[in-house]
C-alpha cells in the first residue's frame, strides 16, 4: 500500500465520520428550530440558526469533498514520485506517520469546527440573559478548548511530513545506532 492509497482510505474514512458528526448535528438543529417556532421575532433568536446551518453545510461538503474526491487530494498531497530506493525498515516508517499526522489533524480541524460554532451559538444565545458575566464564564473555556484543537489540527495537517521526519530523527538519534538522518 503506497502512502496515496493509505491516505486515500483515511481520508474516506474521516468523510465518514463527517456524515456521523452531520447527523448528530441535525439533532442540535431540530432543537434550535423548535425553538424559533416558540420565540420572540428578533434577529438574535436567529443567529443560532444561522450558524448551525453553516455547520450542516460544512459537514455536507465536508463529507461530498473526502468520500469522492479523496483519492485526487491523497495525489495532491503525496506526488507520486520515481522509484525510490529501498530505505532501511525505521526509515520507511515515516511516510505512514506523515499520513498518520495528517488524518490527526484533519480529525481535529473536523471534530473542532462543529463544536466551536456550537459553543459561539450558545454564548451569543445566552448573551442576552440578565446576567452577562455567566455566559462568559461558562462558555469560555469550551471556546478556548476548540480554538486550540482547531490550531493543533491545522498545524498537524500542514506539517505532517515535519513532524514524521523529526519523530524519526528523535528515534534514531535515542537509539544511538544511527547517523541522525
Amino acid at each position: 500500500m503506497t502512502k496515496q492509497d493509505a491516505t486515500s482510505v483515511g481520508l474516506k474514512l474521516l468523510g465518514v465520520y463527517a456524515i456521523l458528526s452531520f447527523i448528530t448535528q441535525l439533532r442540535m438543529f431540530g432543537w434550535i428550530v423548535a425553538a424559533l417556532g416558540h420565540a420572540e421575532s428578533g434577529a438574535r433568536e436567529y443567529i443560532p440558526f444561522a450558524i448551525t446551518t453553516t455547520v450542516l453545510l460544512f459537514h455536507a461538503a465536508l463529507s461530498y469533498l473526502l468520500i469522492v474526491k479523496g483519492d485526487r487530494l491523497a495525489e495532491r498531497l503525496f506526488p507520486a514520485q520515481a522509484e525510490e530506493a529501498p530505505q532501511a525498515p525505521p526509515e520507511s516508517l515515516v511516510p505512514a506517520q506523515t499520513v498518520g499526522f495528517s488524518i490527526l489533524g484533519a480529525y481535529f480541524v473536523l471534530h473542532a469546527i462543529p463544536n466551536l460554532a456550537n459553543t459561539i451559538s450558545q454564548f451569543i444565545a445566552l448573551a442576552g440573559m440578565p446576567d452577562v458575566g455567566r455566559p462568559l464564564k461558562s462558555q469560555l473555556p469550551p471556546m478556548i478548548g476548540n480554538v486550540i484543537q482547531l490550531v493543533l489540527g491545522v498545524f498537524l495537517f500542514f506539517r505532517a511530513r515535519g513532524l514524521a521526519s523529526l519523530w524519526h530523527r528523535l528515534r534514531v538519534a535515542g537509539t544511538g545506532n544511527g547517523s541522525g538522518k
